[in-house]
């Protein structure tokens, strides 16, 4: 099946937070089990990664029921300046996927 068809989602776990450019910042727990955090206090309990305003809208744009190409045509209509923004938009998606961000429904 073609990616665009798939129905991104996102993982329950993963935590969305406004950034101090405006853009999004996705946390996710730094550890399977929170007893770690107790044996590691040094360390953050939240691994914080800080999209730009692209990935910002892409993660918005993420409802669990759209799919992928109406997400790139979405993108798309926002951003009509920009290059190729489409395939950007699902390699993008894809790259959440393949670091477990969201999930894709079939």
């Amino acid at each position: 099946m073609d990616i665009r068809e798939t129905i991104p989602v996102r993982r329950s776990h993963i935590v969305t937070e406004q950034g101090e450019d405006g853009c999004l910042v996705l946390a996710y727990p730094r550890f399977p089990y929170r007893w770690l955090n107790k044996l590691f206090p040094m360390l953050s309990t939240y691994i914080h990664v800080p999209l730009e305003k692209y990935g910002s809208e892409i993660w918005n744009s993420i409802d669990g029921h759209s799919t992928v190409d109406e997400i790139a045509e979405r993108i798309a209509k926002q951003f009509p300046e920009e290059q190729d923004i489409k395939n950007r938009a699902v390699t993008y998606i894809q790259q959440l996927h393949k670091d477990k961000f969201i999930w894709l429904k079939y």
